[in-house]
């Protein structure tokens, strides 16, 4: 088992950066925008419980630190955590070299979230959320975008664009913007916190719950999802099971692909959105 932290981190950005797409061979995509940095639009990112339908967490909603040996110890024993509900049911998602991490992440946290709603996995298209976002251009952006698009429009399912990368929707079906009323998003919650601590504490809540929600990592540029596993490593230290946004890359869970372990050093999320409940389209 790989955990990426404070010891390693460099060297792991290095051989992510290395990595090619077996689509293009180009390499994987990334995009985030630094949070102290505005937009093109020069709007900058919102604060904490400052994103529409997304109810911020309360802090007594969390849970305590000095329960988590038990509770993890428990779902391991239930194989209860996301990776073993979804298995190889929600495939990951592949941005390959789009700059759209900060919709594929968030594309990710749907497909889950319909699963554990017991409606059929079909793949929704992450560019008919960022495609109107950003002017059909390449570019980053951050996932509360993402997401309030996701609440306010929704987005089609992926069988109606041109493929997932495509970024020409006059190519597209037709009916795919009256399609994205099926794919919407109901409710989200807001981890942001503004303490580390603390949004490490909701990314645990979370991930007990049993619950995915998007990631944002300044220090890698990229925003993938969590909410998978956790694992107690002893002396007061856990690590949590992340999934990106690239396809085969990282490790194999359950027989599902994308996987990476994050120690809290360097797991630790600049923003954090959950999503409670999506529209429960079935067809």
């Amino acid at each position: 088992m790989y955990i990426v932290n404070n010891s390693n981190y460099q060297q792991f950005l290095v051989e992510a950066g290395q990595h090619r797409h077996p689509h293009t061979g180009e390499p994987c995509g990334r995009g985030l925008f630094p949070a102290d940095q505005p937009r093109e639009d020069g709007r900058m990112k919102a604060g904490f419980g400052e994103v529409p339908n997304a109810a911020p967490m309360a802090e007594m909603d969390l849970i305590p630190m000095e329960t988590w040996p038990d509770l993890i110890a428990k779902k391991d024993r239930d194989n209860s955590w996301l990776v073993d509900k979804i298995g190889t049911d929600v495939p990951c998602t592949d941005q390959d070299g789009l700059s759209y991490c900060w919709v594929f992440c968030s594309k990710q946290t749907i497909e889950v979230a319909r699963r554990i709603q017991n409606n059929p996995y079909i793949p929704v298209s992450a560019v008919s959320v960022g495609g109107p976002i950003n002017s059909w251009r390449n570019a980053g952006g951050w996932p509360e975008d993402a997401i309030k698009r996701w609440a306010s429009v929704g987005g089609c399912r992926e069988s109606l664009t041109a493929g997932p990368w495509s970024l020409r929707p006059t190519t597209w079906d037709k009916n795919w913007e009256a399609d994205c009323q099926n794919f919407k998003l109901l409710e989200w919650d807001d981890g942001s916190f503004n303490t580390a601590a603390l949004r490490w504490q909701a990314q645990m809540t979370l991930t007990l719950h049993s619950r995915p929600h998007t990631l944002e990592f300044t220090w890698w540029s990229h925003a993938i999802a969590g909410g998978y596993k956790a694992k107690n490593l002893g002396n007061g230290k856990f690590t949590l099971l992340m999934r990106n946004n690239w396809g085969q890359w990282g490790e194999t869970v359950n027989g599902g692909t994308g996987y990476v372990w994050m120690e809290s050093d360097k797991g630790v999320s600049d923003a954090v959105f959950a999503p409670r409940s999506v529209t429960p389209y079935e067809q």
